[in-house]
């Protein structure tokens, strides 16, 4: 009787989106062109709360990103952001002794988590980029904001039917992957000025233009 009542994305099998949308050849290419960005930011935030003198990137530190990035409760909800998060995570053989290990996300199991993220999250495609002539996701979102047709607005901001866990997808997921990540580091790119710490990763011109950073008030 228990299990006609739970929510569906409580029995989802983690290893269907892996074999299905994740482990790609083109999934894997569009991970190395954003890897070394992205080591940075799992690097930033696995130091922020360390256990003992080492990194984790655990649940408080993926909650941050996307606070950072102004993207939970906007474009993340705060329930798919904790369900990615455990979905993500593999099979630990004990729990208490390898406490960090079941209580944080290892770097590809990051990728993964963003990529679960990506896949439920409502992303406008390349045609809607090309209908306002945006060059990047956060171009997209400066002229989406400036469009004087409320009838064409209305239609780009539509949530699409794609979003969620349990949606049937339209798109492949390297696709959805590119968007998403250039959507977080520009936002983060916001947040951080420009760059993320002295010397480390620059968000600018990769992400966003400096001049878009003064427009944007997140």
């Amino acid at each position: 009787h228990i299990m006609l009542h739970i929510p569906k994305e409580a029995i989802i099998d983690p290893d269907e989106f892996r074999e299905e949308r994740f482990y790609t050849e083109d999934m894997e290419r569009t991970v190395k062109k954003y890897q070394k960005d992205l080591g940075e930011v799992y690097k930033h935030y696995s130091c922020l709360n360390p256990v003992q003198g080492k990194p984790k990137f655990g649940i408080d530190e993926i909650v941050q990103l996307f606070q950072d990035a102004s993207m939970l409760g906007n474009h993340i909800s705060s329930r798919e952001l904790r369900l990615v998060f455990f979905k993500s995570r593999m099979t630990v053989k004990d729990e208490v002794v390898h406490r960090s290990k079941f209580t944080s996300l290892s770097w590809w199991e990051f990728i993964e988590a963003l990529s679960r993220l990506a896949d439920c999250t409502s992303l406008p495609t390349d045609e809607d980029l090309e209908q306002i002539a945006a060059q990047s996701m956060m171009d997209f979102e400066l002229k989406l904001d400036k469009l004087v047709d409320p009838e064409k607005k209305a239609k780009l901001r539509q949530r699409r039917n794609s979003a969620g866990m349990m949606t049937p997808k339209s798109r492949p997921m390297h696709e959805k992957f590119e968007t998403f990540v250039g959507c977080m580091m520009g936002r983060l790119g916001v947040h951080y000025k420009g760059r993320l710490r002295a010397g480390g990763l620059s968000f600018v011109p990769k992400y966003l233009t400096q001049e878009q950073i003064s427009l944007f008030a997140y």
